[in-house]
């Protein structure tokens, strides 16, 4: 009797018929790994569509702020002092002015990747003429990360009358660079904080007010926010992992400090 001998080698009907399979049981494991992405604490920042944080990733830190021609040379050394502040009280380099070229792009939101602060001595361009500056954070959402790509600070010198050094304050004058360094809080991410009566993030800035230190309460939340990796503050907070991956999704989000006229 003739032994019957099995073919154990798959033709090809059957590798191609495995190979589907474990294409789509891949696309199926991905697509399961990303609907687990769920809402991350919010840290004090922005937050996409999912809840995940707004940060820019350690390849773009620090980040890159362009000064617009609208802004008098005047206000230069009180910009760099806004951005020594934050990068003094961190302990690393969160922010550097760019280029003190003036940039001369449009002054609206054209989400041109340049990081930009504008300065408006007319024609405000928001119908809130209580803001005393709005600030515009682009960003792009991805499977395991968002990231920032852009921030445009706009200043209100229209409607309030901007005090450039604590020399010049007086109760009818906002001071610049307080307001500076609460714009450049939303530049970085970070929305208001209305409970720490001491954060540079209040959403409400006085006429003769200064508010120019970084407090625990700012200091913890960009740490929570981006991690042991990028911000030298050791309080319990979170970290933030960015992990390459393909874009699914973008988004704006727009902060304003507010004042009264």
């Amino acid at each position: 009797m003739k032994a019957k001998v099995l073919n154990l080698i798959p033709n090809k009907k059957e590798c191609l018929a495995a190979f589907l399979l474990a294409t789509v049981l891949f696309f199926f494991l991905v697509s399961c790994a990303q609907i687990q992405l769920g809402a991350q604490a919010g840290c004090g920042f922005v937050q996409d569509q999912r809840g995940q944080r707004v940060a820019w990733r350690s390849a773009d830190l620090p980040m890159k702020l362009r000064i617009h021609q609208s802004v008098p040379t005047e206000a230069y050394s009180a910009i760099q002092e806004c951005v020594s502040k934050w990068n003094e009280g961190v302990g690393q380099e969160m922010v550097r002015v760019d280029n003190l070229t003036p940039y001369a792009g449009s002054k609206r939101n054209s989400k041109d990747n340049i990081s930009t602060i504008y300065w408006w001595n007319e024609g405000w361009s928001y119908s809130q003429n209580t803001h005393q500056a709005k600030t515009t954070v682009h960003w792009t959402s991805y499977p395991r990360f968002t990231k920032a790509n852009e921030a445009d600070i706009h200043i209100n010198a229209q409607h309030f009358d901007l005090a450039l050094s604590k020399d010049n304050l007086d109760s009818g004058k906002v001071d610049f660079v307080s307001l500076c360094i609460h714009e450049m809080g939303h530049a970085l991410g970070l929305t208001h904080n209305e409970k720490d009566s001491v954060s540079v993030m209040l959403p409400f800035l006085a006429r003769g007010q200064l508010r120019q230190d970084l407090s625990p309460p700012d200091l913890g939340a960009l740490h929570c926010g981006y991690g042991n990796d990028w911000v030298n503050y050791q309080p319990d907070g979170g970290t933030f992992d960015p992990i390459t991956a393909s874009v699914e999704d973008a988004g704006s989000a727009t902060s304003s400090s507010r004042g009264a006229q």
